[in-house]
């Protein structure tokens, strides 16, 4: 349910909607999974392609985790895998509808 009040959207905060401050700027998104079964999800970011700088079956954690900064592969959409991590990077240069 999208709503809006003075012509701005307001979106129920279970939505987990997350307002990119800028336009046009590089967004780096580190993506932790806290689930506790083992189900893997597919991202995906709507409008977007995005680089995929890390990927990983474990905990995130900032000391063993390696970033794929040279030619990372581009997608739209990748695996999160059940405890695991994902890191992307993405330009937010577009608005949508």
């Amino acid at each position: 349910m999208l709503l809006y009040h003075n012509h701005s959207a307001v979106f129920p905060e279970e939505y987990n909607v997350y307002k990119l401050p800028a336009a046009n700027k590089w967004t780096y998104w580190v993506i932790q999974s806290k689930g506790s079964d083992s189900t893997w999800y597919p991202f995906h970011l709507h409008g977007h392609d995005f680089y995929i700088l890390a990927q990983g079956e474990e905990r995130y954690n900032p000391h063993t985790v390696k970033l794929i900064r040279k030619n990372p592969p581009r997608r739209d959409t990748a695996t999160l895998f059940p405890n695991g991590h994902l890191i992307i990077a993405f330009e937010n240069e577009n608005p949508g509808s």
